[in-house]
């Protein structure tokens, strides 16, 4: 895991970035816990996929994420 870059989102939506697992052309997949401190405490975490800033007002581009 890479540690998190400027620009990248320290949370997102009830999440918490806890670094990054990987990036391609459209997407990047950070791992993530919940900001539930319940969920936190019990270990779990999650890959978050996110758009691109650049794709997000297109679509085609949301309507692939969606599908993957």
């Amino acid at each position: 895991m890479d540690e998190l870059r400027a620009g990248d989102p320290e949370t997102l939506g009830s999440y918490r970035m806890l670094g990054r697992l990987g990036a391609g052309g459209l997407s990047v997949v950070f791992l993530a816990e919940p900001l539930d401190q319940r969920d936190a405490a019990r270990g779990f975490r999650y890959a978050v996929k996110v758009l691109r800033p650049q794709f997000a007002d297109e679509q085609r581009f949301r309507n692939r994420l969606a599908r993957e």
